[in-house]
């Protein structure tokens, strides 16, 4: 039986969805394989994974400045270059322990969604006699110096941008598939199989209003989010939009959230805590209003809901945004009365303002075989040694 492990980092919540849908995927493609999410604090440094992620939350909520400065800081760097002291050091990252676990679940291969974890997971798996083929799922739209890592076998980047700019970094042409961004096939079913109108009903929405929703993220981070979401509340109810406000998984933060919508007079609003089942609430909505995180807006636009994506980016958001606007797949708000322009001028839905993104661009980004094509290298493995695993024109190899 094929054992495949995912690794990922619970460092904001795209890692862990892309994780989730490669297994979904991996589970598919190799009936009665061994496929298990691992998560990579967990076993790197498992005494300082909370506080870490905690360290994550604050840093970004609260000094969203620095972070960006340490990610532009941190950016540069080629493939072939032995990489910074911190590079280096973040390959060593409980490498021990790393190494312990993968001789004794010994997988066929590996997939990371996490920068960090793709270097140490990768180093060590080269070193391992044979050698585990480890292929890195980039989650952002972006090129970093930290998802350059010289024992990767193969890179799915989420868009063709991503892949030629990992190619301008040193990598080989033929470690790079522009495979899209994997999403779990639920956004590419819900709307198709309910219908908008059914999603609706199912949850409660008033179906002769049109309704947007508010997505906080994961943890909660955007700078600036409370007042955002009062004053959209604010904007939703005079534009006679229904609104739902996700608050993710801080408990705290949704109580708050709920008095920051109740103070706006959001008649019409709900407030949400984490939601297992988001595909079902953006499919159902006209507009999906949200952090500029790369998988949760690959996900809008794989359920074909128009999007605009709020506030000042932050470190990679910044290059999530950029690539958004390049492509037509979004519209960015910086302040609510943003949104509530489009809320006001759109007739029933938000389909005219912030219109959906461009049909072949789309397909591009979150093909519903974005997935596939990751499990597909792993039912066609012969993982004899990590460099044996290239990119073949299925997948779309990067022309040099």
């Amino acid at each position: 039986m094929p054992r495949v492990e995912i690794w990922s980092a619970s460092y904001g919540g795209g890692h862990d969805a892309v994780a989730k849908a490669l297994a979904e995927a991996v589970a598919g493609a190799l009936p009665g394989a061994d496929v298990e999410v691992v998560d990579f604090m967990a076993v790197a440094l498992p005494e300082l994974k909370r506080l870490t992620e905690r360290i994550y939350v604050l840093w970004t909520r609260y000094l969203p400045a620095t972070y960006t400065w340490f990610y532009e800081r941190t950016r540069p760097g080629q493939a072939d270059e032995p990489g910074s002291l911190l590079r280096r050091g973040l390959r060593r990252v409980g490498a021990g322990r790393v190494a312990r676990r993968l001789r004794a679940t010994r997988p066929g291969l590996v997939f990371a969604t996490h920068a960090v974890a793709a270097g140490v997971v990768s180093r060590v798996s080269a070193r391992l006699r044979p050698p585990i083929p480890v292929v890195a799922a980039v989650t952002d739209h972006t090129v970093h110096a930290e998802w350059l890592h010289p024992d990767v076998a193969l890179y799915l980047a989420p868009d063709d941008d991503t892949a030629r700019g990992l190619v301008a970094r040193g990598l080989a042409p033929l470690k790079v598939a522009a495979t899209g961004m994997p999403v779990r096939q639920a956004f590419h079913e819900a709307r198709a199989a309910a219908g908008r109108g059914e999603l609706r009903r199912r949850l409660g929405l008033d179906a002769e209003r049109p309704a947007l929703l508010f997505m906080a993220g994961a943890d909660a981070t955007a700078p600036g989010l409370l007042s955002f979401a009062r004053e959209l509340a604010r904007e939703a109810d005079e534009a006679g939009w229904q609104a739902v406000f996700v608050a993710g998984r801080d408990e705290r933060f949704r109580a708050r959230l709920a008095r920051a919508v109740a103070e706006a007079g959001g008649a019409r609003a709900r407030v949400l805590g984490y939601v297992e089942r988001i595909w079902d609430w953006m499919g159902a909505v006209d507009l999906v209003v949200t952090k500029p995180g790369g998988v949760t807006t690959s996900e809008a636009v794989a359920l074909g809901t128009p999007l605009v994506v709020y506030g000042r980016p932050v470190g990679q958001e910044r290059d999530n945004v950029a690539f958004l606007l390049r492509h037509g797949l979004a519209r960015h708000a910086l302040r609510a009365r943003d949104v509530g322009w489009i809320l006001r001028r759109s007739a029933g839905s938000a389909d005219e303002e912030a219109k959906g993104a461009p049909e072949g661009v789309a397909a591009g980004l979150t093909a519903s075989h974005a997935a596939g094509h990751a499990a597909g290298w792993a039912a066609g493995l012969t993982a004899s040694h990590a460099g044996g695993l290239t990119a073949g024109p299925a997948a779309g190899g990067v022309e040099g």
